[in-house]
């Protein structure tokens, strides 16, 4: 509608431009006051967003004080402090690769382990470094055995004390590539103690040569076995300090029962592993190898198996998977014995969620108790210079769903004194044996272990 000189609308004043309509003093005042209003506002926003981040500023600076001590460029250690991980690590370009699972942890006070990945901190094992983005892999190997007077160590000591004389290149690389690997050692380090009288075999290794775990790539070892204590207390406690004194973790065996019992707790990523070892030989009230008391050396027994559901119990209510490793069965017998099948359901119904054993000598076969995997025996794995069928388990998680994505058996040999990867229609052989000794479990030709239940 277009207005005329002799008629404005009430609502305005005309200044004799047909395009240029002014308000009417009232209007002007009431949005000249919406106006200061939002100025107003806007500026306390501001301001408090300005005092609030220069508290956030000051307050990271002294969260980073021991980060920027340490190296950390100033800015990177602030940042860290305040802007979420993921966004720091694309602004300083210190983007994790894909095993940094140590995330979300304080590891101010963390102190080294004998793996170069692993650090211990608030009572568990952080994993700070992984082989793979979003996946873990425990590795398991049977028995070991370091005395001089076997022939082992003496093939070893042979060749110039290298322990890499042992092993051939896969070997070696399987061992090395696990982002935890533990063995059965089947013996103390000590020069002190006397023989368990009467005992057949006792076994006993030079505390030097605590160093051949760390060439093998050991990150833990287990201790609940029929020799720990062959050289009785005084060798089982320089046994402990031993092990402690190269940071390698150890589980199973203790200066009293609270240390005996005590799970290995793993964090990776969110996850938590918990791993027991116990052992139920010798099975008779008395026996050889004394179980830790409150106030003395020992391994953790369970040959009355009361205690050992009440740490997996406990295990379980702090941890996403418990590992139990047994040292358990007959010797020589690819057969699992009664001992061993009756007790599986206890375990599981406690919170274990799978069984590893040790002891026989031998493989065993496998089974499932519900969806526990329960690998009865691994054999020796650098025991003797007998010819023998031996292997590595490999176990691997997911962290992100906290849940194991994979079991798998690596056939190995162990022969003259040495241990090798078996290719071929010699691993095919070992594969076969365990079926026959596997009844419901399938074993795929490249050793991956599923119950035939879940196929």
């Amino acid at each position: 509608m277009r207005f005329s000189n002799s008629r404005q609308p009430n609502n305005f004043y005309y200044d004799g431009d047909d395009n240029n309509f002014d308000m009417p003093p009232l209007v002007h005042a009431r949005r000249s006051g919406k106006s200061h209003a939002a100025n107003a506002f806007l500026i306390t926003l501001i301001s408090f967003l300005t005092v609030g981040f220069i508290f956030l500023f000051i307050n990271a600076w002294n969260q980073s004080s021991a980060a920027r001590a340490n190296g950390v460029n100033t800015f990177q250690a602030v940042a860290e402090e305040m802007i979420p991980k993921q966004i720091v690590e694309v602004v300083t370009g210190t983007e994790t690769g894909a095993g940094d699972a140590g995330a979300g942890i304080d590891l101010t006070n963390a102190t080294p382990t004998a793996s170069p990945d692993i650090v211990s901190c608030d009572g568990q094992y952080v994993i700070t470094d992984t082989a793979a983005d979003d996946s873990v892999t425990f590795s398991f190997a049977g028995d070991i055995l370091f005395d001089n007077n076997y022939a082992i160590a003496a093939s070893i000591n042979q060749k110039g004390g290298n322990i890499e004389s042992a092993f051939d290149s896969a070997s070696l690389d399987l061992m090395r590539s696990a982002d935890v690997f533990c063995v059965n050692n089947e013996f103390p380090y000590s020069k002190r103690g006397t023989p368990t009288a009467g005992k057949k075999y006792t076994f006993r290794s030079d505390p030097a040569h605590v160093s051949w775990l760390q060439t093998m790539g050991v990150d833990m070892v287990e201790l609940a076995n029929n020799h720990a204590y062959d050289y009785g207390p005084d060798a089982l406690t320089d046994t402990v300090e031993t092990l402690d004194g190269i940071g390698m973790i150890h589980v199973g065996a203790g200066r009293n029962l609270n240390e005996a019992s005590a799970p290995a707790y793993f964090y990776v990523d969110g996850m938590r592993i918990a791993l027991i070892n116990s052992s139920q030989i010798e099975r008779y009230d008395n026996p050889e190898t004394k179980a830790a008391t409150d106030t003395t050396p020992g391994v953790f027994r369970s040959f009355d198996q009361s205690g050992l559901l009440q740490v997996i119990s406990a295990a379980k209510s702090q941890s996403d998977f418990v590992i139990v490793l047994m040292h358990w069965g007959t010797e020589k017998t690819h057969d699992p014995d009664w001992l061993q099948t009756d007790r599986l359901t206890d375990m599981q119904q406690a919170g274990a969620d799978l069984i590893v054993g040790a002891h026989p000598h031998v493989l065993q076969g496998m089974t499932y108790v519900g969806d526990m995997p329960v690998i009865y025996s691994l054999g020796n794995y650098l025991f003797s210079s007998f010819t023998m069928d031996s292997g590595i388990l490999q176990v691997t998680f997911q962290p992100s769903s906290k849940q194991m994505t994979q079991l798998r058996f690596v056939p190995m040999l162990q022969s003259n004194s040495t241990e090798k990867v078996l290719t071929g229609s010699e691993k095919q052989r070992v594969i076969n044996e365990l079926r026959s000794w596997s009844p419901g479990v399938n074993i795929s030709d490249d050793g991956t272990i599923a119950s035939a239940l879940a196929q």
